[in-house]
């Protein structure tokens, strides 16, 4: 087994922290139908390896992107408009994943932050930008695919290339919930099973990624009555900034140690 996946959180306090990211992940995922594992992995770094977090979201990330594709029309849609991209999404994730096996913790910190403070970048412009139809998008899809893909295998992070395609497209806000968890929930399949397949993941990180399935539904009931008393643009800015934040102190991190 990799060392850098195997699990030795077993004082009290690895195990608190890991419950706290994921439940402040699955209240923005709650809130705002994105976001989970781009709250929780940056928290968790502060106390596991990158590859530990990344593998300990497995529950968490398939769990609450199921329990959103809740529209069966939009999911067949989503499917018959988008197999091009998903396609190009399962084959990228694999591939990236055989380098999350690999690669070297800081490489990933340096990665991480990056990709957190792209997104939330990208968070930043999404109000004002402007809507356009996107031309040639049997050809653009796979692209995001591979992109995505790839992204997601080495860090979990498919999402910013997938957001920011799903908004020039000016879906539905419940199109996007549902075609974004599906999105996610192809992505996140071949690259859970890469890693178990490599004999990389022990039984400990399983269970413990099963135990963090509570927080992540807990956060996500919390996040959709903060979506009731708050507006989207106040909260997307508690989002940008905490996405900011996390991304940053990764950079700090990587740079100092």
């Amino acid at each position: 087994m990799n060392p850098a996946l195997s699990f030795d959180g077993g004082t009290l306090s690895v195990a608190l922290a890991c419950t706290v990211a994921v439940l402040s992940g699955g209240v923005v995922k709650g809130a705002t139908g994105v976001g989970l594992p781009m709250i929780a992995v940056p928290l968790m770094l502060q106390v596991v390896s990158a590859p530990l977090a990344i593998t300990l979201m497995a529950v968490p990330v398939l769990a609450s992107n199921l329990l959103q594709l809740d529209d069966r029309d939009l999911l067949a849609g989503a499917v018959a408009r988008f197999w091009g991209l998903i396609l190009a999404l399962l084959a990228a994730t694999v591939i990236g994943a055989n380098a999350l096996v690999a690669a070297s913790p800081r490489a990933m910190n340096i990665g991480l932050g990056l990709v957190t403070v792209a997104m939330a970048l990208m968070q930043m412009r999404r109000g004002a930008a402007e809507r356009r139809p996107v031309r040639h998008e049997r050809l653009l899809s796979p692209l995001v695919g591979l992109v995505a893909g790839l992204l997601g295998g080495i860090s979990s992070f498919s999402g910013p290339p997938l957001v920011a395609y799903l908004l020039r497209l000016n879906l539905s806000s419940h199109a996007f919930v549902v075609t974004i968890s599906l999105f996610y929930v192809c992505g996140a399949i071949p690259l859970y099973i890469s890693l178990i397949a490599s004999d990389a993941v022990g039984w400990p990180v399983l269970l413990g990624s099963l135990a963090l399935g509570a927080p992540a539904y807990g956060g996500l009931l919390i996040g959709q009555r903060l979506r009731q008393a708050l507006n989207e643009r106040q909260f997307r800015r508690v989002i940008t900034g905490v996405l900011m934040i996390s991304g940053l102190s990764l950079l700090v991190k990587s740079a100092l140690f």
